[in-house]
């Protein structure tokens, strides 16, 4: 299974995350995990729940 994948299922259940817990919770590197939010955030399919520099920076699925 992908990163984004993992990423995706995870945010399935769950409302919003912020990139230290979905680095904790599939024990996935900080890069890693950021590269594959990018690749998601790209194809609209999460978005955050903050402006891009704040430090209270979550991410949650796009629904549509």
């Amino acid at each position: 299974m992908t990163s984004e994948a993992m990423i995706r299922e995870l945010l399935e259940s769950n409302s919003s995350l912020s990139t230290a817990e979905i680095t904790s919770k599939l024990g996935l590197s900080r890069s890693a995990t950021q590269y594959a939010l990018n690749k998601l955030l790209n194809a609209n399919e999460v978005e955050r729940t903050a402006p891009l520099r704040s430090p209270k920076q979550r991410y949650r699925k796009v629904t549509h």
